[in-house]
């Protein structure tokens, strides 16, 4: 849709990089989150040890969920910036 309202190349590529940024960042915090959530259970419950939250589970998993997602985002929506914005609506 972007296409036929005439955005070019690098505004497509941009917005899709936002956009998947914004999916990794959301995800790689759900995922500390139940890393550190299964980290506490297992050490108070199982282990019987002394909690110790590791405080890079919180900078190392978002920003490698954002480099996965964005990197297999743009790998799958390839296709989008090479087909002509026509193609896309007669096919709608």
């Amino acid at each position: 849709l972007m296409r036929a309202l005439g955005a070019n190349q690098k505004q497509i590529v941009s917005g899709l990089i936002a956009e998947f940024l914004f999916l990794g960042l959301v995800t790689g915090l759900l995922s500390s989150l139940a890393a550190s959530a299964i980290e506490m259970a297992l050490a108070e419950y199982v282990f019987n040890i002394d909690v110790i939250v590791n405080p890079w589970i919180w900078l190392v998993g978002p920003l490698a969920c954002s480099m996965i997602v964005i990197g297999t985002g743009l790998y799958g929506t390839r296709s989008v910036l090479m087909v002509s914005p026509m193609r896309v609506l007669r096919r709608a």
